[in-house]
């Protein structure tokens, strides 16, 4: 049952997922919701430690951990309290992540003037989609945008696997699959808010692992794309 008198007071984003709100505690309203963004900070804590262990003072290169640990407090700040504000903040640190990752696999084996060119390029196209969602609040484009961009990166790392990777070989493997579990969590992360009350995998999962079943297909967004990119970075190690 929920609590009758939550800490945060009443909801005021226009999104919310298949969870039931606070149920465990009046403190967080979508208890696993939140629990599980903790992976995106660890992770990209993790990813922080390795490049400092290499001795790597490429900035740009720690962008998109930086970037990931921003979608988890994020992401976990809005499913605390369900507030339109930090929808917003949730909405606008997930295309942040992927822009940099876009914009590194687009540019492999390029010019520096075309890699500039591209920069700016995203960078116009993101002012744009964060001015427009936050002053309108739609939810389509922003889910699009974020689909294709994922969806992009998918593409293109499988192109440079397949010309700079052997055929059947382990590396090739693992990101064919990354990129598969990828692609179908993506959809059903950005179809939930949607068709959440219809959602197939929860009417099997029962109401029991609900909110488990209702999170897991968008908490590895941020850890495929992380995946590809590291991938990426071993092929053109030594690429500004």
């Amino acid at each position: 049952m929920a609590s009758p008198s939550p800490f945060w007071g009443p909801s005021t984003s226009h999104a919310n997922f298949c969870e039931e709100d606070y149920v465990v505690t009046r403190y967080i309203a979508e208890f696993i919701n939140t629990l599980t963004n903790l992976v995106y900070i660890f992770y990209a804590i993790y990813g922080i430690r390795h490049l400092h262990r290499q001795s790597n003072k490429d900035v740009f290169r720690a962008l998109p951990y930086w970037g990931l640990m921003g979608v988890g407090i994020a992401s976990a700040a809005f499913h605390m309290n369900l507030k339109y504000h930090t929808q917003m903040m949730d909405d606008v640190s997930m295309l942040l992540t992927t822009t940099p990752v876009l914009h590194r696999v687009m540019t492999v084996n390029t010019s520096r003037r075309t890699s500039t060119i591209l920069a700016i390029l995203l960078s116009a196209a993101l002012l744009g989609l964060v001015v427009v969602h936050v002053l309108t609040d739609e939810l389509i484009l922003h889910s699009v945008s974020f689909v294709v961009s994922v969806t992009i990166i998918g593409v293109r790392t499988m192109q440079l696997t397949t010309t700079r990777t052997p055929k059947n070989s382990l590396a090739r493997r693992q990101i064919w699959g990354m990129v598969r579990f990828g692609a179908g969590g993506t959809s059903a992360r950005e179809l939930e808010p949607t068709y959440s009350s219809r959602s197939l995998i929860t009417w099997c999962l029962g109401k029991m692992l609900r909110p488990l079943s209702t999170h897991l297909p968008g908490l590895h967004h941020g850890l495929l794309v992380l995946s590809l990119r590291e991938k990426v970075q071993q092929w053109v190690s030594g690429r500004s």
